[in-house]
């Protein structure tokens, strides 16, 4: 059996029948049968019956597969036909309008998601230190927005407000004032 050119994943687009120019996302392949199930196209509505999944049954709207010969690939937001090639032992799909390689631009975006992923994650650490104040007299790490250290109850007082011109992203001043401690009765 052929490699098929159109894969799950990719972006298409309808160029025959009633959908005729619509974009979508291919969400499976059926081999056998030539067909694809494109998101948001070749809509139909079916009638269910009640089931745990859907307890009140009724109309549902679904994607129902359209053959693959209907449908061009996107690359770059243009359409073009696809071919094979061997590049250093490997069979790899190209875009016969480019001549660019396929499979390589999607793993190098998921090279890229997953770096978008592991940025945003040490830019939520960065976050968390900067919100956390350290207290230099016993070296407790404290909320920016408390006033008084935890540990040793001497009152904290961030620099960082509003003029950070003039100081360290670390400079903390320390105000000697105890915590106010309570008249019980």
């Amino acid at each position: 059996m052929s490699t098929m050119k159109i894969k799950k994943g990719d972006t298409v687009k309808v160029i025959a029948g009633k959908d005729l120019g619509t974009e979508g996302k291919v969400l499976s392949v059926d081999v056998k049968n030539h067909k694809v199930l494109v998101e948001g196209v070749n809509k139909i509505t079916k009638h269910a019956k009640p089931s745990q999944a859907n307890p009140n049954g009724g109309i549902v709207e679904k994607e129902a597969p359209i053959d693959i010969s209907n449908v061009m690939l996107v690359v770059k937001g243009k359409t073009t036909r696809v071919g094979f090639k061997v590049e250093d032992g490997k069979k790899v799909r190209f875009a016969k309008s480019t001549g660019e390689v396929i499979d390589d631009m999607e793993e190098k975006f998921a090279k890229i998601d997953a770096m978008t992923e592991e940025v945003n994650e040490l830019k939520e650490q960065l976050y968390q230190l900067k919100e956390n104040v350290k207290c230099p007299k016993c070296g407790a790490y404290n909320h920016s927005d408390d006033v008084y250290c935890s540990k040793c109850g001497e009152r904290i007082y961030n620099v960082n407000s509003d003029d950070t011109d003039s100081y360290d992203d670390d400079e903390v001043v320390i105000i000697n004032a105890k915590k106010p401690e309570t008249e019980e009765d």
